[in-house]
């Protein structure tokens, strides 16, 4: 998946972070959460920036989340081509 765009300080500058999409059975405690997570009335249920930790893994799969977007690259990508 390519970075997404996210604005930051100063005002006009851009920066990439790169976004990864797992299945929650992927994750690992200090995975860090790059889109807020939402149940299903669409209420935030973990923001975005927050650290995952095991005890916040079981409460998601009891909620039945089953994929989640975390900050930082795959670590299995292959190297960017030149």
């Amino acid at each position: 998946m390519r970075g997404a765009r996210l604005k930051c300080c100063p005002k006009d500058l851009w920066i990439e972070a790169s976004v990864r999409r797992l299945y929650l059975s992927e994750t690992k405690p200090g995975d860090v959460v790059a889109e807020p997570i939402l149940n299903d009335r669409g209420m935030v249920i973990l923001p975005k920036g927050a650290e995952l930790t095991a005890p916040v893994i079981g409460r998601l799969k009891k909620m039945n989340v089953t994929e989640v977007a975390l900050e930082g690259d795959d670590p299995n990508a292959p190297p960017p081509k030149r």
